[in-house]
């Protein structure tokens, strides 16, 4: 049986790293700066910032900024300057949690794999239920698991004990048996580069660059549309990850708002479901969703799988699709 994560900045959250756009842009507003270029965007950001939420997806918005950039010229500098500031920043956070976990890494690596391994623990009864029985007409002695990180940190290599600064892992090999099966991490990706190198940042198509003139604009898009950004890395990375989803038994989403700038592979995934007898599970934090109101649950699962499937999606669609609110995975 093969299943793969797709993993956001939930599961940074959840180690109580401070991950979220909203921290980077405390630090990032800090730092002084003489370029006009850059001093006209931080002055936007500040007002938009003290008026809106609007800027809570940096990617989304800075789409829409574009519009007041003028050149390839100016496009460069920002873009570098907010790439280098939010990898400085990321690289402070994660030092910051590696030195105070140092002595808890162990037991961290034993949670991550026992919650890794065994998602049905963390959901619901009649979920649970019936992802079970579709385990049993899959005939496997072993059960293959990897990793498509969205995140640019390495708090997974953190706590897995690896050290190769790679976006790459091939080879993990961690294994646990589990009622005589062996249950095996082999792989994990970062599909948006890291801190150290390939970082990607940027929309999912033209569409979401609101400059009409850097919308046809190779020098642009080959640097903020991540499909292409992603091809002209020629890292192959992203083909990895599609064969991951594609070759799939069971897909697992955690810590993910599924956002537009990432639509390509809710796309892939949504047709993998459609065309295979796969399962989906999805894991989502909603504190809309509380223990004494939970059917409002529901309203947000039909939200979710019209986000992935569109609208009217058939019931042999939705029986393939498990989500789960608030619960404890990855809450070590």
């Amino acid at each position: 049986m093969n299943t793969v994560y797709l993993t956001g900045n939930g599961f940074d959250i959840n180690l109580g790293l401070h991950t979220r756009y909203s921290d980077f842009y405390d630090y990032y507003l800090t730092k002084p700066t003489e370029n006009k270029v850059l001093v006209k965007f931080k002055n936007h950001l500040t007002d938009e910032m003290n008026s809106t939420d609007k800027w809570s997806d940096l990617e989304l918005s800075l789409g829409e900024y574009l519009q007041q950039v003028s050149s390839v010229d100016e496009f460069d500098v920002l873009i570098d300057n907010i790439l280098d500031d939010l990898a400085e920043y990321l690289k402070s956070v994660q030092q910051n949690f590696k030195s105070t976990q140092e002595k808890n890494l162990n037991n961290l690596r034993g949670n991550l794999l026992k919650h890794l391994f065994m998602p049905e623990r963390f959901m619901g009864s009649r979920d649970r239920a019936k992802l079970q029985n579709f385990y049993e007409t899959l005939s496997s002695s072993t059960n293959a698991f990897n990793l498509i990180n969205f995140n640019y940190t390495n708090s997974f290599e953190t706590i897995l004990g690896l050290e190769d600064e790679s976006n790459e892992h091939w080879n993990i090999q961690q294994k646990v048996i589990i009622r005589n099966k062996d249950y095996v991490l082999n792989s994990m990706f970062h599909v948006h580069g890291s801190v150290n190198t390939d970082m990607v940042l940027g929309v999912n198509d033209s569409s979401q660059i609101h400059n009409e003139i850097f919308q046809d604009d190779a020098d642009i898009t080959n640097q903020f549309i991540k499909p292409d950004c992603n091809l002209v890395l020629r890292h192959g990375v992203e083909l990895a990850c599609e064969k991951l989803i594609e070759e799939a038994d069971v897909i697992c989403i955690f810590g993910s708002s599924l956002g537009v700038t990432d639509e390509v592979w809710w796309e892939l995934i949504a047709n993998q479901v459609r065309e295979k007898d796969i399962r989906l599970v999805i894991f989502e934090y909603n504190p809309a969703i509380r223990k004494l109101n939970a059917a409002r649950g529901e309203r947000r699962r039909n939200e979710l799988i019209e986000r992935i499937f569109g609208r009217n999606a058939p019931e042999s669609i939705k029986d393939k699709v498990y989500v789960t609110f608030n619960s404890n995975i990855f809450s070590f």
